[in-house]
């Protein structure tokens, strides 16, 4: 999708893109900004590989509206999409978001899922 196009098709959602790598900041619009939320639901098995069960979830405010949606993923697709970026975003500012929670080991050894429940 363009990057025009993408902009006007979140609007009538209620998200305001500057462009698709930034939000539009407006006075007293911190209530109507999305919420993403990330829940791990447990992991499965499949072919020697753990994949883990994610129940992700998209919340605006005003008009009110929730999508749900779950999926499956590898530990490496954890790290690499998600833990990288977080990681790489917060900085020198990770450690006092994450020091009671860290990421969960290489390997998928056991109390990997409770790990990442935990983060």
């Amino acid at each position: 999708m363009e990057a025009c196009m993408l902009v006007a098709y979140l609007e009538p959602y209620g998200f305001l893109a500057a462009d698709p790598e930034e939000w539009q900041v407006q006075p007293n619009a911190g209530s109507r900004r999305p919420k993403l939320g990330l829940s791990v639901v447990g992991h499965s098995e499949v072919k020697n590989h753990t994949f883990y069960s994610l129940k992700c979830t998209l919340t605006i405010k005003n008009p009110d509206a929730t999508i749900e949606w779950p999926t499956q993923q590898r530990l490496t697709q954890l790290r690499e999409s998600l833990h990288a970026i977080v990681k790489n975003e917060l900085g020198k500012n990770y450690q006092d978001f994450f020091a009671d929670a860290p990421f969960a080991k290489r390997g998928g050894f056991g109390g990997t899922t409770e790990r990442l429940k935990k983060w």
